[in-house]
C-alpha cells in the first residue's frame, strides 16, 4: 500500500496538532494538580474557620439566652417587690413614694404588740405590788423601789 505525500504530510501535522493539543492538556493538569496542596490548605483553613465561628454562634446564643433569663428574673423581682410596695403609679399625682410597704404595717404591728405587752406587764406589776406585803429586807425594798419608778414613767418613754 502506497500513501501520497499529501496524505503524509496531512497526518503528520495532524499529529503535531494532537501533539501541541496534548501538551497543553498535560500543562493545564500539571498547573490543577500543582494547585492541589494550596487548594487544600486553604480547606482546611476554612473549615477551622467555620468551626471557630459555630463556637462563637453557640456561646453567643448562649449567653443571650442566659442574659433573657437574667431579664425575665429582673421583671419578676421588679414586680414581686413593686406588689410588696403596692406601688400605684396610675394615681393621679404620683410622687415615686405613693406606697404603703408591708414592712411599715408588720412594724406598725410588732409597736401594738408591744404595748400590749408593755399594758399587761405594767398591770402584773401593779398587781404584784398590791398584793405584796412591805419588804422587810433591802433587797425586797430595792425591788418595790424599780417596780414603783417603772410605774412611774409613761409608757411611749422607753
Amino acid at each position: 500500500m502506497t500513501i501520497d505525500t499529501k496524505t503524509l504530510r496531512d497526518l503528520l501535522a495532524a499529529l503535531e496538532d494532537d501533539s501541541r493539543e496534548g501538551a497543553a492538556q498535560f500543562e493545564a493538569a500539571a498547573q490543577i494538580i500543582a494547585a492541589v496542596p494550596t487548594l487544600l490548605e486553604q480547606i482546611d483553613t476554612l473549615a477551622a474557620a467555620n468551626a471557630d465561628l459555630r463556637r462563637q454562634a453557640a456561646h453567643e446564643t448562649e449567653v443571650a439566652q442566659a442574659a433573657a433569663e437574667e431579664v425575665e428574673r429582673l421583671k419578676a423581682e421588679n414586680a414581686r417587690l413593686r406588689t410588696r410596695l403596692e406601688v400605684n403609679d396610675k394615681a393621679p399625682a404620683y410622687d415615686g413614694i405613693a406606697c404603703r410597704d408591708e414592712t411599715i404595717k408588720g412594724q406598725d404591728r410588732h409597736i401594738d404588740d408591744l404595748r400590749a405587752e408593755n399594758a399587761a406587764l405594767r398591770n402584773a406589776l401593779e398587781l404584784f405590788l398590791a398584793h405584796s406585803p412591805e419588804p422587810e429586807c433591802a433587797i425586797w425594798r430595792h425591788v418595790h423601789a424599780v417596780a414603783n419608778a417603772a410605774l412611774q414613767e409613761t409608757p411611749h418613754d422607753r
